[in-house]
């Protein structure tokens, strides 16, 4: 579907999870013939974090394959326990996703909130995309981090009535 590249929406920013093996296959190199080199820029490939540590030589790779390509590189699968390990500089992302709890609600301005908090300063705050965002009290926990980019069904949501009520934005 992507390869046809029929679809306007697909000038827009969108993301595809990939596994690391996946960059080196024959059907990854067709695909990205069929992609623009314009539009390979509003492409994020997601790489999980368990995939990229398990594999850092196979990472390294995917990498630079992806970033020689035009491609921009998302860190997936990142919690408040393993983000202090995190390094986006080093791994050599554009973006971190870091997992929406429920109880993250409840931090306050709590150690473990001021550690999330200094987390992202650290990574950059447009850098980190909060995901899994499931309720309401997901948005302002973010904005209370520094975050603006969000991911999740509760967005999925405030988009679909931003369009119903023709406002385009959240």
């Amino acid at each position: 579907l992507l390869a046809r590249n029929d679809d306007k929406e697909l000038a827009a920013a969108f993301t595809i999870n990939l596994n690391v093996e996946t960059i080196s296959t024959p059907q990854f190199l067709a695909f990205d013939k069929t992609i623009g080199s314009q539009a390979r820029g509003t492409i994020v490939i997601e790489f999980d974090l368990i995939d990229a540590i398990g594999d850092m030589s196979g990472y390294l790779f995917a990498r630079e394959v992806v970033r020689d390509r035009g491609y921009r590189i998302c860190i997936d699968g990142v919690d408040n326990l393993n983000f202090p390990m995190v390094d986006r500089e080093r791994l050599g992302a554009d973006f971190i996703k870091l997992n929406w709890r429920p109880e993250f609600a409840e931090l306050g301005g709590s150690p473990p909130f001021l550690d999330l908090r200094q987390n992202v300063q650290r990574t950059g705050t447009a850098r980190v995309i909060l995901a899994r965002c499931s309720d309401a009290a997901s948005v302002p926990f973010g904005h209370s981090l520094g975050i603006s980019l969000f991911q999740g069904r509760h967005i999925d949501t405030l988009w679909a009535e931003s369009q119903r009520k023709g406002a385009g934005v959240i």
